[in-house]
């Protein structure tokens, strides 16, 4: 938790004020938050919520026991570019990392826009983040290098154009961190089964259409829930009591 304590120090003078939050709120409208709201709970159902902590023990024959054990990561670092452009995107990042149960740390870094906007920020309150930050790379990667090996077991995701993360990245690569680059939009196709029968149509040929109710929802297709969870793994010998441990970020 040491890297975590870190982090929110040191990104703390950068909070976004909670009026803005609000303000961000009101503004996206009632609509705007059915949408953002839907998208959420498409997200929840999708991947479900796991549970803190979970252990499993399997004994061989061999006579030797392997123990693993996954938790949540120590935290969770979101860079997103001020300008991202697409709210379910970023809740499509945002929700495996807190359905993990990884504390979030989300930062918006200014770049062609100096603020996100407001249904970005009103995403974030819909989904239970209290608070985000407006801090620019270098400060990210200053604080970051604080934590010392500790940013091992935590996980970063860069939302935007892959300049506006290219030293996150570069650190992450170097300190073996775990970092995800989202810098371009999945393709989700969602369709609806039109089986209807026109004039001059092959009877029984199928047309597709949009499904208008998830026209806003987007999924991350390698992203879920188990990326952001951390592994430990021990071997025991059943005769002595000797054991091997190895703990993944």
């Amino acid at each position: 938790m040491r890297a975590l304590r870190l982090l929110e120090s040191g990104l703390e003078s950068r909070l976004i004020p909670e009026a803005a939050h609000a303000a961000a709120y009101a503004e996206t409208g009632g609509r705007g938050r059915a949408l953002l709201k839907k998208c959420i709970a498409r997200l929840y159902r999708v991947f479900g919520e796991s549970v803190l902590n979970e252990e499993h023990s399997s004994r061989f024959r061999e006579g030797f026991t392997l123990r693993a054990e996954e938790f949540p990561a120590a935290f969770a670092l979101f860079a997103c570019e001020a300008a991202h452009g697409s709210a379910p995107l970023c809740l499509a990042a945002l929700l495996p990392a807190l359905l993990a149960g990884a504390p979030v740390l989300f930062c918006f870094v200014p770049g062609r826009k100096p603020f996100p906007s407001p249904r970005l920020l009103a995403a974030l309150e819909l989904a239970g983040v209290e608070k985000s930050y407006l801090v620019p790379e270098a400060e990210i990667l200053r604080v970051l290098r604080k934590t010392g090996p500790g940013c091992r077991r935590g996980r970063a995701v860069l939302l935007g154009r892959p300049e506006v993360s290219a030293g996150i990245a570069a650190f992450a690569h170097a300190n073996a961190m775990p970092c995800l680059s989202l810098t371009h939009a999945p393709t989700l196709r969602v369709i609806q089964r039109d089986l209807t029968v026109s004039p001059g149509k092959e009877p029984g040929a199928p047309t597709f259409t949009v499904d208008a109710d998830h026209a806003d929802f987007r999924l991350w297709p390698d992203l879920d829930p188990g990326w952001f969870r951390g592994r430990s793994l021990s071997l025991t010998s059943d005769g002595n009591g000797a054991a091997c441990h190895e703990r993944q970020p």
